[in-house]
């Protein structure tokens, strides 16, 4: 199946672009949509400050293919696809700030290099700085990527599986694995 993503920026059309769509209000999709917000295509030096998102069937962003240097704020994440941000292939040096988070991700609320049909490059560079109204843990999970760094007065955080401490030479060949089988 083929994503649909409502908004999307994309390198190198967008390379060096700031943004700011907070006048515009709640960005809430319809039942199509895959994600709401999406970077890609080696998207580089981008700066995007969003109203409140609400994700689509899978996430409300989705960094993808090779992003670097790109600078994500946005006014509130109502998490309720499978994850609630994705960053993954190869992409470096990225950095989500949400101060209000509602829902979970069914999977997870962050996932840092999942599969990607677009590079097999680990995820680097990564900074959250997201917190829940509710107080309750920002679930990430990291698979072919390094830990993310954890700005101060963010989180907490709650690692899930697969554990930091599993080397990424097992988990990675695993993942693709069960992708490949179509159990994840």
């Amino acid at each position: 199946m083929k994503d649909i993503n409502l908004i999307s920026f994309n390198g190198p059309y967008d390379n060096g672009m700031s943004v700011d769509l907070t006048p515009d209000g709640p960005i809430v999709p319809g039942p199509e949509i895959s994600d709401t917000l999406k970077f890609s295509t080696g998207l580089t030096s981008f700066y995007g400050r969003f109203p409140s998102i609400t994700s689509g069937m899978e996430d409300c962003i989705d960094v993808n293919n090779e992003c670097n240097l790109v600078n994500i704020t946005v006014d509130k994440l109502v998490f309720c696809g499978t994850m609630g941000v994705t960053i993954k292939g190869g992409s470096k040096n990225i950095r989500v700030t949400a101060y209000n988070c509602t829902g979970h991700g069914k999977e997870t609320d962050v996932d840092i290099g999942n599969w990607s049909d677009q590079s097999s490059e680990p995820t680097t560079g990564v900074m959250l700085d997201i917190s829940r109204s509710d107080g309750e843990p920002v679930y990430v999970r990291v698979i072919n990527g390094e830990k993310p760094l954890l700005l101060p007065g963010s989180g907490p955080y709650k690692f899930v599986f697969p554990w930091l401490w599993i080397p990424r030479w097992i988990v990675v060949p695993v993942f693709n694995l069960l992708h490949k089988l179509h159990i994840v």
